[in-house]
């Protein structure tokens, strides 16, 4: 742990560091596990996935808002293709957002306020079967 803390120490001026957590993500078809990096704060909200150009394959980003809002996304600075899960605070998921294209400007918002997004590979909705009204669970929705 020391280790990592001083890479992210010595990294601070080039990315963020996140806390690394797990999600499950509970669909018909089963539960499979994401790996997370979570970002909660103004600061590393505003970075996430931005200049990446690979994400392990089953690995995401959980941005988190903490309670339910009016949540906007959008791809400026994002090379990697994504799908976008939105998650209320109770861990449901409302809105789904496929491939979403890199480096778009083009915001994505749900019809419902939501407290939680989760950015994952492009093609992992379908091949999870992941739909609205499933549910993610983690410790920071109510389900857990």
């Amino acid at each position: 742990m020391r280790f990592v803390v001083f890479l992210c120490s010595v990294f601070f001026f080039a990315a963020p560091c996140f806390a690394r957590d797990t999600v499950v993500l509970n669909t018909k078809t089963g539960n499979p596990t994401v790996n997370v990096e979570v970002v909660d704060t103004p600061e590393t909200r505003r970075v996430g996935l931005m200049f990446r150009n690979f994400l392990p394959e089953n690995d995401g980003m959980l941005f988190l808002f903490h309670k339910n809002r009016d949540i906007a996304m959008w791809m400026k600075n994002t090379y990697l293709p994504l799908d976008l899960l939105f998650i209320d605070e109770d861990g449901v998921v409302k809105c789904l957002f496929k491939n979403a294209e890199p480096l778009s400007l083009t915001q994505m918002t749900c019809d419902t306020k939501t407290a939680a997004v989760l950015e994952i590979n492009a093609g992992k909705i379908d091949e999870w079967g992941v739909f609205t009204g499933d549910t993610v669970t983690h410790k920071a929705f109510k389900n857990k």
